[in-house]
């Protein structure tokens, strides 16, 4: 099981896609890609589970995912570096909350049928992935009116792990889900610091008909995602380890404050 850090595959995207590749991003140019992790995908959905669970691909079609259509730009009023352009039919809804702390944004297709969200959050006690992702799934089957009798887990994905210097204890779960003619990716990450007594949350959550869903991956989940953690100059570093990259940290020396 692969888990680099959160949205991991953000960190490499501009690291190994070739730039110069012409193809065009379709989901018939790379229908014959299997995905690494998970049998039961392949193509554009393979891909991108691959990607946003940190496995290494380099063979996306046309490189770099961009937004072709552009619909605007989002900048967050209390965060201005969590910004991005988006593509036309969308519009976003910014997250924002004093306590507990929260900034995210939800990105919506203007017929509330596709959601792209992405949120980090910081809780005054100890949770897990797990625990976060059910509440999530439970929050997207409420939406589409399904329950856990019709819900499919095309893939799952679970890691955890330790530091001794710190005492962070991180764990990670993602998911691919169907219900009701939906299908969602979810990918969760969260850090605990026992002797500070809370936990860091970071969450990405994009889901859409099934129908629309690789269209969704290639012209908006994958252009959006890659804008978060990157400038022209490359991926940034966490010099704090609490999953916010120091181009967004207003204290990158300090896991308490992001």
């Amino acid at each position: 099981m692969r888990k680099e850090s959160f949205i991991p595959f953000l960190a490499f995207l501009i690291l190994t896609i070739s730039c110069n590749n012409n193809d065009e991003p379709t989901a018939q140019g790379i229908r014959n890609v299997t995905s690494q992790l998970c049998n039961n995908i392949s193509g554009v959905e393979g891909l991108y589970w691959d990607i946003s669970n940190g496995v290494n691909r380099g063979d996306i079609p046309g490189g770099v995912p961009t937004v072709a259509q552009l619909g605007g730009n989002f900048i967050h009023s209390g965060h201005p570096l969590l910004g991005f352009t988006y593509p036309s039919g969308y519009s976003p809804v910014e997250l924002r909350q004093d306590n507990p702390l929260l900034i995210g944004v939800n990105l919506l297709r203007n017929d509330d049928q596709a959601v792209w969200r992405y949120y980090l959050q910081t809780v005054n006690s100890a949770t897990n992935a797990t625990q976060v992702l059910q509440s999530e799934i439970n929050q997207f089957l409420n939406f589409v009116g399904g329950n856990g009798q019709n819900l499919e887990v095309a893939c799952s994905n679970n890691a955890s792990g330790s530091q001794a210097s710190t005492g962070m204890q991180q764990t990670f779960a993602s998911r691919m889900i169907r219900s009701q003619g939906f299908t969602g990716v979810f990918v969760v990450d969260v850090k605990v610091f026992p002797d500070l007594g809370f936990s860091f949350i970071a969450t990405q959550v994009s889901f859409s008909p099934t129908a629309d869903f690789e269209n969704e991956i290639l012209t908006t989940y994958l252009p959006v995602s890659w804008q978060l953690l990157f400038t022209d100059s490359g991926s940034s570093p966490d010099r704090d380890g609490d999953g916010v990259p120091d181009d967004l940290d207003r204290a990158p020396d300090d896991p308490t404050r992001w």
